[in-house]
């Protein structure tokens, strides 16, 4: 999708680049792995010295509950080996942050956290827009369409053409967990008994 699709991959490389990088970037990047240590209380010259294994538990916050899915895929991207195969990870009471446990060099740690912020970010910019493009689906695929379309209607803009092909490509791909027309006739018979007096199931 779009979103990770255009992620600069040197964004998931700081420490390299803190390291190795040169100029501008260089700078950038020892800006924002001291700004990750600052956060998470880790020491800037161990990151940038120490090549160790430790094992880390940060916390991460999150938006959605789905996101500590995405965490967990992210540290076992990074940080499983032979010897440390299992990252395992939970929720604190609020749901608002989550941990998760795994083993690293201080400088990769700091990769993963990176990467945690720039995968999230790009996570909640493609949920939001699959949000948004299941609700068009859904409304294509059953036809909900207004009964009265005034003439001032504008034309549809290039933005909203794409979007309608999507959610069509999308709703077609839905499937119905119930036979839809069948109920809404069930409805209206039910309705109708109503307007004529009958008991309504409760």
């Amino acid at each position: 999708m779009n979103s990770t699709d255009n992620i600069n991959p040197k964004l998931l490389k700081i420490v390299a680049l803190a390291k190795q990088g040169v100029g501008g970037e260089r700078e950038t990047a020892i800006k924002l792995v001291k700004k990750i240590c600052t956060e998470q209380n880790i020491d800037f010259g161990e990151v940038m010295n120490w090549s160790g294994l430790k094992k880390y538990e940060p916390r991460i916050a999150i938006k959605t509950k789905s996101e500590l899915q995405i965490i967990i895929q992210i540290a076992s991207k990074y940080c499983t080996s032979k010897e440390h195969h299992d990252i395992r990870g939970g929720y604190y009471h609020s749901r608002r942050f989550v941990w998760v446990e795994y083993w690293a060099t201080p400088g990769l740690h700091i990769e993963v956290l990176n990467a945690c912020r720039v995968y999230l970010e790009a996570y909640r910019k493609e949920r939001k827009q699959l949000l948004s493009d299941m609700n068009m689906a859904f409304v294509h695929k059953h036809k909900l369409w207004p009964a009265y379309s005034s003439e001032n209607d504008t034309a549809p803009t290039e933005e909203e053409i794409a979007l309608g092909r999507r959610a069509q490509k999308l709703g077609e791909s839905m499937q119905e967990s119930v036979n839809l027309n069948k109920e809404l006739d069930a409805g209206l018979s039910r309705a109708r008994k109503g307007k004529n007096g009958k008991c309504r199931e409760a």
